[in-house]
């Protein structure tokens, strides 16, 4: 649950954690628990595939919302 967005392409963050999605409901757009309590795995795919589909025709996600558009490159080997 960072508030890292990404200045290339949209970013649509799912959590399948309902305590995290509560308490960050402000910054991230799917909340993917309830398949984990016994939900409708194929209706949450519906609502994944529809998400991006309006994403892709300009809807904004959270973190474009909230301007994050900052983006942080990891180094291939922190030992390096």
């Amino acid at each position: 649950g960072t508030p890292t967005g990404n200045p290339i392409a949209p970013v649509i963050k799912i959590t399948g954690n309902r305590i995290t999605f509560a308490n960050m409901e402000d910054n991230i757009d799917v909340d993917a628990s309830p398949i984990i309590y016994g939900g409708d795995l194929t209706q949450m795919g519906d609502e994944l595939l529809q998400l991006v589909a309006d994403v892709a025709s300009g809807k904004q996600t959270k973190a474009e919302s909230l301007g994050y558009m900052e983006m942080a490159i990891a180094r291939v080997c922190n030992y390096v």
